[in-house]
């Protein structure tokens, strides 16, 4: 009898024990189901915002590069008219009335979307903060358009902003069409701006900070993936069409000595001073042209016709002037002539930027800031005081830090560089250069330029509000 309850107690206590040990195991399991199912999901959302960022790069690398073939296509066309024109009057009459044709059908393009006037990078800054909206089918189609007929008429103008303005558009069509929330619309918004940025310059990385540093101002792992992802994708497309080479290939530097380092710091106040100046005079060439009492047709007419004078005249001028960028060594031309060149060019640059046509200043700072490190570094060599190497190697860092300075991204500016001429020894002297031009135009208080362009087209629009607001109501509808 005691064998049989022992054995009884036994068989329960076990079964007591054996539904414990279940209920327990099964509770474990159910945790580790709770918190394996977050992690799964967390890898599945990575791996959806990746796929996601790297079609609507593949997109945006595909428009950017297609407007990236025509504009020199349509620029050699013209460029050649250009010179058959200056050998008679009738020749110089017919290449105005392209300009002026030009003119008219970027008039047009402006008057259907006023937003695509400019770079359009202040424009996606402020759809990104919620305080400008416009239609990306719009801004897509007629920022195409009109990029081509400014940037392929010769006026200095850049296509890398407007390029950026394109991914833009392009990311947010395709969060669009796929019905993303909100969020994930803006996410894909900068992404595209950096695979415009990236396929325009076959500058990744530069791509990358500046969609961050720029319009999104937060470094985040969930942006910085997207973005990286958009971009990588947009320069592979682009690579394929034009090679990996950068836009702008330039010479592999050698690390300066340290007895430069002196006249390396003086090169960035010189170009901080720079850069207040061109933020000064595109600003006040903003408030000149809204205080013009002209339509839009004649104040779009004027940058197209004055612009097609000059070339006429001089047609190094011709486009945002890459050429001066490369000027051998061979070529140097004297310091006066590197000064009038920068005159030439930052005036051009102001009549049509600040006109509203369809360009960006990207470019055409990147060719002052080499202006400017040319002209310094040419009467340095004229002293002796540099070799002709040297003199190379103080123009490309100037470009830098001429962006630095301008835009207030120093990173991109330096990344840029050092993406172009594929090699880190210029990291050292392009962050002193930078650093002094940075702290320059600080003291010279000038806001950055993209900041005060967005402030500016906000009290365009807050303007134009009232003055709708005050008109009767048969007027305002």
């Amino acid at each position: 009898m005691k064998t049989g309850n022992s054995n009884k107690k036994s068989s329960s206590v076990g079964k007591i024990l054996k539904s414990k040990f279940g209920a327990w195991l099964w509770r474990s399991k159910v945790a580790e189901a709770r918190d394996e199912d977050p992690r799964r999901e967390k890898v599945h959302r990575v791996f959806r915002l990746t796929a996601h960022s790297m079609a609507a790069g593949a997109l945006a690398g595909l428009v950017v590069t297609l407007y990236r073939r025509l504009i020199p296509l349509i620029g050699a066309q013209v460029k050649n008219l250009l010179l058959w024109g200056r050998q008679s009057f009738g020749g110089c009459l017919v290449f105005l009335g392209l300009m002026a044709l030009f003119a008219l059908f970027s008039a047009f393009f402006v008057q259907r979307e006023p937003m695509i006037g400019g770079s359009g990078i202040p424009q996606v800054a402020g759809k990104l903060k919620g305080q400008l909206h416009y239609s990306w089918l719009r801004v897509l189609v007629y920022k195409f358009l009109g990029g081509l007929l400014s940037l392929g008429g010769g006026l200095t103008l850049g296509r890398e902003g407007p390029s950026v303005q394109i991914g833009a558009a392009v990311g947010e069509a395709y969060a669009e069409k796929t019905k993303m929330k909100k969020s994930d619309s803006d996410l894909l918004m900068v992404s595209g701006s950096a695979a415009g940025l990236s396929a325009a310059f076959n500058a990744p990385l530069a791509g990358v900070i500046f969609a961050q540093e720029e319009l999104h101002k937060v470094f985040t792992p969930r942006t910085m993936l997207s973005a990286f992802a958009a971009a990588l994708t947009a320069d592979f497309i682009s690579a394929l069409v034009f090679s990996s080479r950068p836009v702008l290939s330039l010479p592999l530097m050698q690390r300066p000595g340290f007895r430069l380092y002196g006249l390396l710091c003086i090169l960035g106040v010189v170009i901080g001073l720079s850069g207040a100046l061109f933020n000064t005079l595109i600003m006040a060439g903003k408030r000149v042209y809204a205080k013009l009492r002209l339509p839009l047709v004649g104040k779009i007419l004027l940058p197209f016709l004055l612009t097609g004078v000059a070339v006429l005249l001089d047609p190094r001028l011709f486009s945002a002037g890459e050429a001066f960028i490369f000027i051998k060594p061979s070529d140097w031309l004297p310091a006066s002539e590197f000064v009038l060149l920068y005159v030439e060019k930052l005036l051009l640059l102001v009549l049509a930027f600040c006109s509203g046509i369809p360009g960006g200043i990207f470019f055409p700072l990147l060719v002052l800031g080499s202006l400017v490190g040319n002209a310094f570094g040419t009467v340095l060599w004229s002293f002796g005081l540099l070799s002709a190497e040297e003199v190379t190697l103080f123009s490309i860092l100037a470009m830098g830090a001429h962006f630095g300075a301008i835009v207030r991204s120093p990173i991109t500016g330096i990344l840029l560089i050092v993406e172009m001429t594929a090699s880190l020894r210029s990291l050292l002297p392009l962050g002193v250069v930078t650093l002094f031009a940075y702290v320059t135009v600080e003291f010279c208080r000038s806001a950055p330029i993209y900041d005060s362009l967005l402030d500016f087209i906000l009290k365009g629009k807050s303007t134009a509000e009232k003055q709708a607001g005050k008109q009767p109501d048969h007027l305002s509808s």
